[in-house]
């Protein structure tokens, strides 16, 4: 009797499961069972982004373009978009997020279904400026991420994966004092040129390409401070920058350390401010930089 009340609870058990079992099991469609994947995009001072995903080869599948907020300035705006990841034929997806893209600022051709991350690549644009050479364009104000998923996961959740975007473009802002007297004019032709940087970057931000120049726009203030206003530039990386200046196509003056030796560089996410002071020669020119936070001025307070 004992035996036979066992038996008949569990196959009373065995009933009861069978009746609750996810219907992934019951149904016998595995692809239920899997976990449910969203992507939250995290970053402040981007106001779109453009998430390419590759699969576990690490071949272009598709493009998801997120939006944050419109708000009064793009400093303030901050990302946190969630979207969910559909790719249920995949056991790993690659996502790369590139932040602010969307303009033509710069050449960031849509790969290929199937072809490869590693030939993704960002590019700088060119125009034509002095001697006829080609110089970079400014880039929009870069940010990127990366991040590796494991889509295998079998057991119904929903799982929140972060990717973070951050910066990974430079800027630069040059005034020089005393120019014009110390070349002898009243001209206002001149130029700055800032050699140089790598043209490209990799889709895991690594710089490729070859060197490329800068020639920023340009004024004189009132004051007669010859100024280059904030650019945009890739980063020098480990290399350090040359600053020269041109009357017309001439080159007229030449730096690539502050006047104690120290070397320009240009550094992902930061602002490099040269003040460059040309009185007489030798002594008589003084040259100082600093490497600021990004979007804060405050050379101007050392004129």
């Amino acid at each position: 009797m004992q035996r036979n009340r066992i038996l008949r609870i569990n196959v009373l058990l065995y009933i009861f499961l069978i009746l609750f079992l996810p219907s992934c099991i019951k149904d016998g469609d595995p692809e239920d069972c899997l976990d449910t994947h969203l992507l939250q995009v995290k970053a402040v001072g981007v106001s779109d982004a453009v998430l390419y995903v590759f699969d576990e080869n690490q071949l272009f599948l598709d493009t998801i373009v997120v939006h944050a907020p419109a708000l009064s300035t793009r400093a303030d705006i901050e990302m946190n978009a969630i979207v969910k990841l559909n790719y249920p034929n995949h056991s790993k997806i690659t996502v790369v997020g590139w932040g602010n893209s969307l303009g033509e600022e710069q050449n960031i051709p849509l790969p290929h279904v199937g072809s490869s991350l590693n030939d993704a690549r960002v590019a700088l644009k060119t125009s034509t400026g002095i001697n006829s050479m080609r110089y970079a364009r400014s880039p929009a104000d870069l940010f990127q991420g990366y991040l590796e998923i494991d889509l295998t996961g079998k057991n119904r959740q929903t799982i929140t994966h972060v990717i973070n975007l951050t910066r990974k473009i430079s800027s630069a802002y040059i005034v020089t004092k005393g120019l014009q007297e110390w070349v002898g004019t009243n001209d206002t032709d001149f130029s700055y040129v800032v050699k140089s940087t790598y043209d490209s970057m990799d889709f895991k931000a690594e710089l490729t390409g070859t060197k490329v120049n800068y020639q920023p726009n340009t004024l004189f203030e009132a004051n007669g401070n010859f100024i280059a206003p904030i650019f945009n530039t890739f980063h020098s990386a480990d290399e350090y920058i040359t600053i020269e200046i041109y009357k017309g196509t001439t080159l007229v003056y030449n730096a690539r350390t502050d006047s104690d030796g120290n070397p320009f560089k240009l550094e992902a996410g930061k602002l490099l401010q040269v003040l460059i002071i040309l009185k007489g020669t030798g002594a008589g020119i003084n040259v100082s930089f600093t490497i600021s936070q990004w979007g804060v001025v405050n050379i101007d307070q050392e004129l």
